[in-house]
């Protein structure tokens, strides 16, 4: 199984849109580093899950869009804080690949809690419309590769 971890493209302050919508940039830059993912992302990714925060769901339809994923739906435990805890043992039943949208400082506890074996140890540093891919083997989860928008210009 292929997990791919996205943080949220740049969205708005919250001072200036209440709903946080994606910025020009955040949308460019979700869209040229989902293009390039999508020349390369194989096998297929079947879900896509978001945390239903506009900025996130808007991410993850453009990747959607790009990869050809068919299924994209809400799950408010990707928020902000979620529980990685709760994640790992989710995705031990998990056995298509999945594309998750979210937040930080969530994607961040998730992924060095998967690497490391600890939610508070920072392995990875994320970056808006950045995607990390992570395998599952049978000794674990590994790294396999990441892309953040500062690869494309």
């Amino acid at each position: 199984m292929y997990l791919y971890l996205v943080q949220h493209a740049k969205a708005r302050g919250a001072e200036l849109d209440f709903e946080r919508t994606l910025t020009d940039t955040g949308i460019e830059e979700a869209i040229r580093l989902s293009g390039f993912l999508s020349l390369f992302a194989k096998p297929k990714i079947v879900r896509a899950l978001h945390s239903g925060k506009v900025r996130a769901r808007q991410t993850a339809e453009i990747f959607a869009e790009r990869l050809g994923i068919d299924e994209i739906a809400i799950d408010t435990e990707l928020a902000p804080n979620s529980d990685p805890e709760a994640w790992v043992e989710r995705l031990a039943s998990y056995e298509e690949n999945l594309l998750l949208v979210g937040h930080l400082p969530f994607l961040d506890r998730l992924a060095s809690h998967l690497l490391a074996g600890d939610s508070q140890r920072h392995a990875v540093r994320f970056r808006n419309s950045g995607c990390l891919c992570l395998e599952r083997s049978e000794d674990g989860w590994r790294l396999c590769w990441m892309l953040i928008p500062e690869l494309f210009g």
